[in-house]
């Protein structure tokens, strides 16, 4: 049987059909560096923020990084788990990559590691996340922190990924359109 759809029709296909689920950011691209979010409503996926009641809500941050040619510095992204039982999970992006999931009522992860390459060494850095409560209580992250592991001489030759951003595939993707948070 043949189909439409599939990986031969992902709209992301350097990061792959794997990269992406069904959430309604990730289709416009809001996951990806670049992305036109200056219309968005400021919010915070932390304790104060996140999502009232059920529902999916969506979060984006820049952060700069410069770390000098020779060294070696591993950075993990930390999640401080809530104090609430409610059922939520989180999907985390890096510079449009899914690094990783966490379950708030399942656990036990909690740090996740920002790959070299995805995390750009010398340059702005695209932090994604969507917060999805699957009941009426609600979410937030009690805490949200990257973490060096130390600092250490390297001769290894560090490269960025080139992978694209949102204006090199905003043809890919259905236009946006902005709804009020949750």
């Amino acid at each position: 049987m043949a189909t439409f759809g599939g990986a031969a029709n992902a709209p992301d296909t350097f990061r792959g059909y794997l990269n992406e689920g069904g959430l309604y950011a990730e289709r416009i691209g809001a996951h990806l560096p670049g992305f036109p979010d200056s219309s968005w409503a400021d919010g915070t996926p932390l304790s104060g923020g996140g999502v009232k009641g059920a529902g999916v809500n969506f979060f984006r941050t820049t952060f700069d990084l410069r770390v000098p040619s020779g060294i070696d510095m591993p950075v993990r992204l930390s999640i401080t788990p809530s104090a609430s039982t409610s059922n939520f999970r989180a999907q985390i992006y890096l510079n449009g990559w899914q690094i990783g999931k966490y379950i708030n009522n399942i656990g036990p992860q909690t740090l996740f590691v920002l790959p070299a390459g995805i995390l750009l060494r010398n340059s702005t850095n695209t932090l994604a996340i969507s917060l999805w409560s699957l009941d009426g209580k609600g979410a937030s992250l009690a805490g949200l922190s990257l973490v060096s592991d130390g600092i250490f001489e390297s001769s290894f030759p560090f490269a960025d990924y080139a992978a694209p951003d949102y204006q090199e595939q905003a043809q890919l993707r259905p236009s946006p359109t902005f709804i009020s948070p949750m």
